[in-house]
């Protein structure tokens, strides 16, 4: 999953589906990218080393690879592995841009409505290779 964005604050979601069960969260806490991904009520995430620069455009892509590890790149590049683990189970809570406006997928008590713009939005099944990644956030 992921996008290209301006933000305008420090936290906000990008994109989730699902809730604090089952389901996955693309956001921004303390400036920070998260990837996130609940699967049978456990957290599994993987945060960006570095903060974004507040108003400038950037493309956030979160992956759960085949061999279970989350991904994130930032500009195409890498920004942070983790452990991960396939969601279980079809996830009841719907798709949210912009927000988590159902039950929280990643750490936060609000729906943490993003703030700036918002463009090309990405949903994939089956991750992509690095190259994509990379042509991904060029076409910004």
């Amino acid at each position: 999953v992921g996008a290209t964005c301006k933000p305008a604050a420090l936290d906000g979601v990008l994109l989730a589906d699902g809730g604090a069960s089952e389901g996955f969260s693309l956001y921004l806490k303390d400036g920070r990218p998260h990837f996130a991904i609940r699967s049978g009520d456990q957290l599994f995430q993987v945060v960006g080393s570095n903060a974004l620069k507040l108003h400038q455009p950037v493309t956030i892509v979160g992956m759960l690879s085949p061999d279970s590890k989350l991904r994130l790149f930032v500009d195409g590049e890498s920004a942070g592995t983790a452990d991960g683990m396939p969601i279980s189970r079809r996830p009841l809570d719907g798709l949210s841009l912009g927000q988590d406006s159902g039950s929280f997928v990643g750490e936060y008590d609000t729906p943490l409505k993003f703030q700036g713009d918002l463009s090309d939005l990405r949903v994939y099944w089956g991750a992509l290779d690095e190259a994509s990644v990379r042509q991904w956030s060029q076409t910004r």
